[in-house]
């Protein structure tokens, strides 16, 4: 089997956070972000950019809110195009 093509799985490692969402980035790094750094979900959310090379994890400063109210309208930059 050539894990080139099929992959493999590895050793467990200790993450910062729970990577309820991941995105691979075009640098090979993986963003991840999901929960606060206490494991919590909730309306903070903090991201993490890991570096699979030297296997280090940065917490980035940026914390995203995301809204809990569902009867607020979204942001206008997640609004479905409308036609006048």
């Amino acid at each position: 089997m050539d894990i080139r093509r099929s992959g493999e799985w590895g050793e467990l490692i200790d993450w910062p956070l729970v990577a309820i969402h991941s995105i691979v980035m075009q640098n090979g790094k993986v963003m991840t972000f999901g929960t606060d750094v206490s494991g919590h979900q909730g309306a903070m959310m903090v991201h993490d950019v890991w570096d699979p090379v030297t296997g280090q994890h940065q917490l980035l400063e940026h914390h995203m809110h995301t809204p809990t109210d569902i009867s607020a309208p979204p942001p206008s930059c997640c609004r479905a195009p409308t036609r006048c």
